[in-house]
């Protein structure tokens, strides 16, 4: 956790005071806070900006009276909240325990018995949230917290806003641009129990690696298969509901003081009160004290970050965004998350089901080459990172996410190098557009992706993507190439794996995927005029996979 930053608020809505920084996201800054009556809250005060759209306030009052509606045991209850406020804020019960995505990277899958109360308590926070007719829409590892009493379903998105989320655990509905409905909740319940098990049913890495294959269950346990197969089944209607898997999981009872966790992480969903928090402030320590706490908040601070994004709420669009004078000394880099808030729709993310540039004006900006650190490169937590790249545009803009979450964007950087500091431990993805040195809108694609492996300080384990191959390189055509509407195109491309995925997104803001095969090419034919937007991942033999290339532009006329 960070202190707070000037600016930040010390008391909101009267009554909570704010002890520290956790993260933030889409809708806001998140902080930990503590109620008249002592209790520790996560409160998130959305952005001021956001706020100001025409009808977000009444949105967000409708969708929270929906959401006091959701009860159950396994979702992050909402508290109190202010939509009337100058800038609004909500405020959500504090939930002490690791997100499920650490608990996996750091500790390995989970035992069978564990998995059978995970599913079980994933199913009936589902029954909860879709009884008070809302959907999820966005359900994945860091949105469940294992506290010691059961799993937690966090960030719950409401039906008006539901669908923003992460493509690689997304329905096929989804990927193909229907509105979610609970059945969407289902498959990525079916998803997340894979993760648990250590299973990737449809592969790993590449974007939306699951369209057109069939799963695969090696290492989800036998007893399960039949189960998880049913809830990612194609066709929502073949699935089953939610209150049927309650049923259906079979969690074992746990007698009076037992654990369905494992005994390491049953350590960290311990209940921790940090006695000296009262003393953080804009000047106090960025680090919670006590080697118990410590503990806990290295393993699970993905978690708290989203913790209190328990409604979902319109995107906000960026236009322009802030230039960040870059200064020579390391102390003062920008900050390559500096903006604190989402960028603009048009940027295609690597797994982006929607987004596209409309033209290709003259002036756009190839995508930028990373420069450092390496790919798969290690940092413990608390410890800055210089990201560095070269070429693209005059101005750059930096997107990282951790444990395939919500990508975060910086502010536009005059500069081709800014200081990462990971809030969480976990795996993180960062990748660089580039923009026109004038208007900001000419963007480039994004460059390739790669990772960066944050530990908990002092930890010795395993990197979990080592053996991984880089990201493809791609060949042909050429950045920006304009090509015949109905001809064929062959896209190739360098790569250090043994099979290779392209994904295209089509001017109508859907991608598609072709199957894993060996070969660096692929003969792709566009349909109708337009810019398309192209990309490649590869796995190894054993199925690690690498990240995505860098996204090359085709303009079909």
């Amino acid at each position: 956790m960070d202190a707070l930053r000037a600016g930040d608020p010390a008391v909101v809505g009267g009554r909570y005071r704010l002890l520290g920084r956790l993260g933030s996201g889409g809708t806001g800054a998140v902080f930990l806070g503590r109620s008249p009556g002592g209790r520790l809250v996560a409160v998130r005060c959305v952005h001021r900006d956001l706020a100001a759209e025409p009808g977000f306030r009444l949105r967000l009052a409708r969708d929270l009276a929906a959401a006091r509606a959701v009860g159950g045991h396994h979702t992050a209850r909402l508290v109190d909240a202010d939509p009337e406020a100058e800038h609004p804020w909500l405020v959500t019960a504090f939930i002490p325990g690791p997100a499920l995505a650490d608990a996996v990277r750091w500790y390995g899958p989970l035992p069978e018995a564990a998995l059978r109360v995970l599913g079980a308590g994933l199913a009936e926070a589902l029954v909860a949230i879709h009884g008070a007719g809302l959907v999820h829409g966005g359900l994945r590892p860091t949105k469940v917290l294992l506290a010691g009493d059961g799993p937690r379903v966090v960030d719950f998105g409401l039906a008006s806003n539901a669908g923003r989320g992460t493509a690689a655990f997304f329905s096929p509905e989804q990927l193909a641009g229907a509105e979610p409905g609970p059945a969407c909740d289902v498959f990525a319940l079916g998803l997340v129990v894979c993760h648990a098990a250590g299973c990737a049913p449809f592969g790993t890495g590449g974007p939306l690696p699951h369209l057109g294959s069939e799963p695969k269950f090696y290492g989800l346990p036998m007893a399960l298969r039949p189960l998880v197969r049913g809830c990612l089944t194609r066709e929502p209607a073949e699935r089953p509901t939610p209150a049927q898997l309650v049923e259906l999981f079979e969690p074992a009872p746990q007698g009076p003081g037992g654990s369905w966790l494992p005994a390491e992480l049953h350590a960290l969903a311990e209940p921790v009160v940090p006695e000296a928090a009262d003393e953080l402030g804009p000047a106090g320590p960025t680090r919670l004290p006590g080697p118990r706490l410590r503990r806990a908040w290295a393993a699970g601070l993905t978690a708290l970050v989203l913790l209190t994004a328990a409604i979902g709420v319109p995107t906000y669009v960026l236009a322009t965004g802030h230039i960040v004078e870059p200064e020579t000394n390391w102390p003062a880099l920008p900050s390559c998350t500096a903006a604190d808030r989402p960028a603009a729709d048009g940027d295609p993310g690597p797994d982006s089901p929607t987004g596209h540039p409309a033209t290709v004006p003259a002036g756009t900006p190839h995508a930028p080459a990373l420069s450092s650190p390496p790919d798969r490169a290690s940092a413990e937590l608390g410890t800055p990172t210089v990201l560095s790249w070269g070429g693209g545009g005059s101005y750059s803009r930096v997107m990282t996410r951790l444990d395939g979450g919500d990508w975060s964007y910086s502010d536009w950087l005059t500069g081709t190098s800014c200081a990462f500091r990971p809030t969480g431990t976990g795996l993180y993805q960062w990748a660089v557009t580039s923009a026109d040195a004038t208007t900001l809108t000419l963007t480039s694609g994004w460059s390739a992706d790669r990772y960066l492996v944050v530990r908990p300080t002092g930890s010795t384990a395993a990197d979990p993507e080592a053996g991984a191959p880089d990201a493809p390189r791609p060949v042909a055509p050429a950045d920006q190439t304009e090509v015949p509407v109905g001809e064929p195109v062959a896209l190739s491309w360098t790569a250090d794996g043994s099979r290779s995925s392209v994904a295209v997104l089509s001017p109508d803001g859907r991608w598609t995927n072709s199957p894993w095969t060996p070969g660096t090419s692929y003969s792709f034919t566009p349909a109708t005029a337009g810019v398309y937007v192209w990309t490649v991942a590869t796995e190894a033999d054993g199925g690690s996979s690498s990240g995505v290339s860098e996204q090359r532009l085709l303009i079909a006329r």
